[in-house]
């Protein structure tokens, strides 16, 4: 309930244990995450099933009724947590994944010409332009871009506003035929940036 309490929820925001000993909150939240993964594959394991992480969709679900940035701040814990530590790199005091797989649409999904789907992302502020990579997969639940059956598709650059109040990018995917619509919004400044990106 700490961050649905909390309306000022940050990578930097601080939690402390009943003995008053503090530590930071996406490290308590990353642990916990792991630890349940953890259990949950060597209990695979000892039984023989054969299942690996990544035959496995992991999904965290957390309450409607917490804020935008309290929803960010459990996705990146959870994303933490699922990555091998040869994919992360310390960046600003911060672990990241140098090769996510953000999954927007699952293989063999059937998409309606003119459907969106909504994320909301979050650059450094000092960022004057951000990428937005775009891969297929093969696999139903692909984890990292690296993997086998992931293909490189192309690229495409968002740029940014200068303004220090900037705290979120809302991205709308549009699908069309061949060449599907990217609207971006900064949340705080309402500047709207808008690109395209061709399938063929």
């Amino acid at each position: 309930m700490c961050l649905h309490k909390n309306k000022n929820v940050s990578k930097e925001m601080i939690l402390k244990d009943i003995t008053r000993k503090s530590m930071l909150a996406i490290d308590v939240f990353d642990l916990s995450i792991m630890a349940l993964k953890n259990h949950l594959m060597s209990y695979l394991e000892t039984q023989g099933t054969g299942v690996e992480s990544r035959d496995i969709r992991w999904v965290l679900t957390v309450p409607a009724i917490w804020t935008e940035n309290a929803k960010y701040f459990m996705r990146e814990s959870a994303e933490k947590a699922i990555h091998d530590n040869k994919h992360l790199k310390f960046i600003d005091g911060v672990w990241r994944c140098r090769h996510a797989f953000d999954k927007i649409v699952e293989k063999d999904t059937v998409i309606p010409i003119g459907a969106t789907i909504q994320r909301l992302y979050k650059p450094r502020k000092d960022y004057s332009k951000t990428w937005f990579k775009i891969y297929a997969s093969e696999n139903y639940n692909p984890v990292h871009t690296t993997e086998d059956g992931c293909s490189f598709l192309g690229k495409v650059a968002i740029d940014l506003s200068n303004s220090a109040s900037r705290q979120g990018l809302e991205v709308e995917f549009t699908f069309g035929n061949t060449e599907n619509g990217f609207t971006a919004i900064e949340t705080e400044t309402g500047i709207k940036c808008n690109a395209q990106f061709a399938l063929i």
